[in-house]
């Protein structure tokens, strides 16, 4: 399935798509990490150690050199910005006894790579999290984790409870933390010592790769195999989330109680504007891995790091009222599962005339045709398909009368 998802990435096509997210990356090596701290100063990160960072938005990147180690497989794991002018990473050196090491930097005008200090974090982590800087969290494998209590300049290693591999960690507002990782594994600590770490039931055994609460009882899970949860409880109950994809997902974000991202493999990257009881696609126009996101403190602004040194923004969502929506029918549809195999379903607008649905292969020669008619049930209609469809990549199209179609690409899954 991997070698598929590899072999899909190299086709580059091209359809109409709303050009709310703009490219802004340097290129080049894969980036794992994206971290601004206001709307001009950012940092990313990646394999082979490199990092770079903008003054201005993502329009320049400047190349940091690696300031200790600089070998082949090194890799940046994560940046976290807790200032303009100040950023704590986490580094990995494979070679060395502590596989993992974190570093603080004060950046100013009289030194350009600014002034960088190993702390004590060291250990075998995968990410830190440091949304409230009065106390974060690094997590990794064998259920490791350090706490911090100074904005990342110094940390603790302290017990989690577990030996499952951890991957992501939150907390909200500072009194309660989550865990997210290997097996389904989440787990809960209250503060300030965050040293009790109970278990929860998430209800799958999925490797969790994100983790993100709005308050200290609505939350979100994602991970592998399209893997997506909600909680409106603390974590008590989870809820799975339509996400309409079994791509692997590898993080999660939201701007506020209803607005929130999703972002994975295969270009992945998912919109909610009604607290994740729906979700709908938006164009990335890449078929890189996306790995991290991060947000303005009053989501003006967003950004998505992943492979290929992509970097991508966009700006505020805009939630139009369903009675002021055109009846194009792009706005308001979307098909899922993607990838699929041999079923696929859309939800189309309500309350429209008849729309024409069209299928098409890479070349743009028509497949499939279908009329659907107003007084057809909109939610959830199953899309007739061409027997033994084969594998790859598919256009999809929908028009509103007199209208210009809106286009999605699809993935075919051998079955």
């Amino acid at each position: 399935m991997k070698q598929f998802f590899t072999a899909i990435c190299c086709l580059l096509l091209t359809s109409p798509a709303f050009a709310q997210w703009t490219s802004m990356g340097p290129g080049g090596e894969a980036l794992s990490s994206v971290s601004f701290a206001d709307a001009n100063n950012g940092w990313i990160c990646g394999a082979n150690s490199i990092f770079y960072r903008t003054h201005d938005g993502g329009k320049t990147w400047s190349y940091i050199p690696n300031f200790y180690n600089f070998e082949p497989h090194n890799n940046m794991r994560t940046v976290a910005a807790t200032a303009a002018d100040m950023v704590v990473l986490l580094e990995e050196l494979p070679t060395t006894a502590t596989p993992t090491v974190i570093y603080h930097s004060e950046y100013n005008t009289y030194n350009i790579y600014g002034y960088w200090a190993a702390t004590n974090g060291l250990g075998d982590h995968n990410t830190l999290s440091l949304r409230q800087l009065s106390t974060g969290f690094a997590v990794g494998n064998g259920g490791s984790l350090a706490l911090s209590r100074d904005k990342g300049f110094s940390w603790t290693n302290v017990t989690s409870g577990t030996q499952n591999d951890l991957f992501a960690a939150d907390s909200p507002d500072g009194t309660v933390a989550y865990l997210a990782g290997n097996k389904g594994t989440l787990r809960k600590a209250v503060g300030p010592a965050f040293t009790s770490w109970r278990a929860l039931n998430t209800t799958t055994t999925a490797r969790l790769t994100g983790v993100w609460f709005v308050t200290a009882q609505q939350g979100y899970i994602v991970g592998d195999g399209g893997t997506a949860l909600r909680t409106t409880d603390g974590g008590t109950t989870w809820t799975p989330m339509p996400v309409g994809t079994i791509a692997d997902l590898s993080a999660v974000r939201f701007l506020n109680a209803t607005t929130g991202f999703i972002v994975g493999e295969v270009g992945t990257l998912l919109l909610t504007t009604d607290g994740g009881q729906t979700w709908k696609p938006e164009a990335s126009n890449t078929y890189e891995s996306l790995s991290s996101i991060s947000a303005t403190a009053d989501g003006s602004t967003i950004w998505v790091a992943g492979g290929g040194g992509t970097v991508l923004k966009r700006g505020p969502v805009t939630v139009t009222p369903l009675a002021s929506r055109s009846t194009t029918a792009g706005s308001t549809w979307h098909a899922y599962p993607n990838p699929f195999t041999t079923t696929l379903r859309l939800d189309l607008p309500p309350n429209t005339a008849s729309l024409d649905v069209r299928l098409l292969d890479p070349a743009g020669r028509l497949l499939t045709q279908q009329t659907v008619p107003a007084t057809v049930a909109r939610a959830n209609y199953a899309l007739p398909l061409p027997e033994r469809l084969a594998a790859g990549v598919y256009l999809l199209q929908v028009a509103a009368p007199g209208q210009a179609p809106e286009t999605q690409r699809l993935v075919c899954l051998p079955n």
